[in-house]
């Protein structure tokens, strides 16, 4: 049984969505659908690519991803269809894939097929699942495009540093508003060398400590974690720090080592 997600910014309560997977189980009759997230913000492939980047690894090989971010082909030129980790991944050139992977995926292949016309508003029904339609049957990548290389790229995942400091932001706010960044425990150990360190988020707010787990402070009181996804994550046991400490997608996180 093929396993496709899904991941777009169409909202749940949207007829895109409904759309996109009639025409999956349509073209693959035994799919299974898993919605990553249709409450993506519009436009926001940063947002998006944390999710697919977190979620991703979890799923059995030869697992087909649908991005449906961003995806007007006049703007960004090309549909790509890429091969990673034995998994596929399909969405528009608009530098998304750039933020998903930390290296090169093995093989990155242009759309050439499905296109009805390229003004085609809903490319998510008739070009993606399509492609994936036809990748379900012989796992061939090659059979939907011809190859190509990625052309558009972000940087959202990259802290700025210097010997000193790290300077990072927030990439994503959960269910609970806890406050991710994209800032790694990797990156961190590696600045940090054993010293003492200052958290800063807006102008009053700082922290001195990682904690290990949430309980680690009494409800109510603030902390800094690194989580399930290896990125320091800024929380309040059992509050809701994205609203309690005035903090949003691209709010400015600084680590000061001292």
């Amino acid at each position: 049984m093929p396993v496709i997600t899904l991941t777009t910014d169409f909202g749940s309560e949207s007829f895109y969505v409904a759309a996109i997977k009639g025409s999956l189980h349509r073209l693959i009759p035994n799919v299974h659908i898993v919605d990553l997230s249709n409450q993506i913000a519009p436009f926001d492939v940063a947002q998006a690519a944390f999710l697919i980047r977190n979620s991703y690894p979890s799923f059995p090989a030869k697992t087909i991803h649908l991005i449906g971010i961003d995806m007007d082909v006049n703007i960004y030129g090309q549909y790509l269809a890429v091969e990673k980790d034995g998994q596929f991944f399909i969405g528009a050139d608009n530098g998304i894939f750039a933020l998903v992977f930390d290296q090169e995926p093995e093989k990155v292949y242009r759309i050439t097929h499905f296109f009805e016309s390229k003004t085609d508003a809903f490319s998510g029904k008739n070009v993606f699942a399509n492609a994936a339609a036809m990748l379900s049957q012989n796992w061939d990548i090659n059979a939907i495009g011809e190859p190509a290389r990625i052309k558009n790229f972000k940087e959202n995942f990259q802290p700025m540093v210097d010997a000193n400091s790290i300077r990072g932001h927030v990439v994503h706010i959960d269910h609970f508003k806890n406050v991710l960044t994209n800032i790694s425990e990797q990156l961190f150990t590696k600045i940090a060398r054993g010293r003492r360190f200052s958290i800063r988020f807006r102008r009053t707010e700082e922290l001195d400590r990682i904690s290990s787990d949430y309980s680690d402070v009494e409800p109510g009181e603030r902390l800094c974690i690194f989580g399930e996804t290896g990125f320091l994550e800024i929380a309040i046991n059992r509050g809701e720090a994205a609203q309690l400490l005035g903090l949003r997608t691209g709010s400015v996180i600084i680590i000061e080592f001292l």
